[in-house]
């Protein structure tokens, strides 16, 4: 397989402090990547960081072949890498419609035509209430949009921080399942994650970080394998 994300001994530091040490990691086109750890493992860190929000200290970041590492935030987007912010970062009092237009505002009018199609397929809501102030939505409707919005930048790599976040399990299942339809499509997708039993479910390779460091990385079936190991660092009993 090809891969479309590369991460080489990557280090960054927030202040005197390193809060991502040594990460090394890939993802493949067309797979969907899991990122496991507990509050404060450094996940949000590493894909502000892809994002181009921090900096790293060393270390190589590719993205299509290319590096990327330190490349300003509205360039690495363009480059077609998208992230979904922890907390979603819509804003309340625009409508749902004018939410989705800020994440094609650099695409091809046809094209956005067309995926704006395709996000309302998978999110039939978002249609029905296109004119809603998007504050007015449900939690798990706020994520659909902001991962709507996301997608009509034309992502090749989606990437979703916390896609359960404050949701009711069912709705994040919900969620899940879209994320899995959109890389049997073709689609890469790559999500941080505390809820490691719904990620488990649905990914095809699954990295674990803990204080900063990768310590498991694999496929769901490998990383189950050893519960007492998988437990260490996810806490399931």
């Amino acid at each position: 397989m090809t891969a479309l994300l590369e991460l080489d001994a990557v280090n960054v530091a927030r202040g005197e402090m390193d809060t991502l040490r040594d990460i090394s990691l890939h993802v493949n086109a067309g797979e969907l990547v899991a990122v496991l750890g507990a509050n404060g493992a450094g996940k949000t860190t590493l894909l502000r960081t892809l994002s181009g929000l921090l900096r790293p200290k060393s270390g190589q970041i590719r993205f299509s072949g290319e590096p990327i590492g330190g490349l300003a935030p509205h360039r690495i987007a363009r480059a077609g890498l998208q992230q979904v912010p922890e907390g979603r970062g819509i804003i309340s009092e625009m409508t749902v419609a004018e939410n989705l237009s800020l994440g094609a505002y650099m695409r091809g009018a046809q094209r956005v035509k067309d995926t704006l199609g395709r996000v309302f397929s998978l999110f039939p809501v978002l249609e029905r209430r296109r004119m809603q102030q998007a504050g007015m939505l449900s939690g798990g409707e706020q994520q659909m949009l902001a991962i709507g919005r996301s997608l009509l930048g034309l992502p090749k790599l989606l990437m979703i921080d916390e896609l359960s976040l404050g949701l009711a399990p069912k709705t994040a299942l919900e969620l899940m399942r879209v994320l899995a339809k959109l890389r049997d499509e073709g689609s890469t997708v790559l999500i941080v994650e505390q809820n490691a039993q719904q990620a488990l479910k649905f990914a095809d390779r699954v990295y674990v970080l803990a204080n900063g460091r990768l310590v498991l990385t694999g496929t769901p079936a490998q990383l189950t394998a050893d519960p007492k190991l998988f437990s260490a660092y996810l806490g399931r009993d």
